[in-house]
């Protein structure tokens, strides 16, 4: 009786070493997906194989994950921004990521590249990079981030995007602004326009390459 109790022991000590290695080395992805599907409404479901899960490198911004979406021509969308233990869309992630960041408190200069340092481990880590580059001055277009405070201390950006092509010959540039309220927490964004120089032959736009994006 003794050695059929210590055998029903380890066999249960074993399968519980096991649960919680399994547990250790699942991929955090198959949990998110799992939840996702779960949600209320949602009528399609989500394929892990249409997913890609970029990590910040940003040591400010080290609980971001951006969670992107593939499209029918191989590119990715930001579907969703993972922060913590939690997920978002992502307009309402950047509100939850400024506000834990404390944007109220921050001067001009520490918005501005915190906001910056956010798009690029969103929309930028899955290829519709925010232009950093030089001001074209015969145009003004594009140019890099411009920000602006209000008298009521909320702040507009301006920011031009480059769409890297995943299957086009071209990609997209678009300019797009972006108005958060005084806290962080709220974002309106409107896309001020889109354009394709080479097909609609538009001068003066540069042509695209990771330095300007940097």
């Amino acid at each position: 009786m003794l050695i059929v109790r210590n055998l029903s022991r380890t066999i249960l000590a074993f399968t519980a070493a096991l649960t919680l290695t399994q547990a250790g080395t699942a991929d955090p992805s198959d949990t998110w997906v799992r939840r996702w599907n779960a949600e209320p409404g949602r009528e399609i479901k989500l394929e892990q194989s249409e997913l890609l899960f970029k990590e910040s490198d940003n040591p400010k911004l080290s609980q971001l994950i951006a969670a992107g979406f593939q499209q029918s021509d191989g590119s990715y969308s930001l579907g969703r921004i993972i922060w913590g233990d939690e997920s978002y869309t992502p307009l309402t992630g950047f509100g939850v990521v400024l506000s834990d960041l404390n944007f109220a408190s921050l001067s001009d200069q520490e918005r501005t590249s915190l906001f910056l340092g956010l798009l690029q481990e969103t929309y930028g880590s899955l290829g519709t990079k925010p232009y950093t580059g030089p001001t074209v001055r015969a145009t003004d277009r594009p140019r890099p981030l411009v920000g602006l405070r209000g008298p009521d201390d909320s702040h507009r950006f301006q920011v031009w995007y480059y769409e890297f092509p995943v299957q086009a010959e071209e990609g997209e540039w678009r300019e797009v602004l972006y108005v958060v309220s005084p806290d962080g927490k709220d974002l309106k964004a409107r896309t001020l326009g889109a354009y394709h120089p080479v097909a609609e032959r538009l001068r003066d736009f540069p042509q695209p390459s990771e330095e300007l994006f940097e």
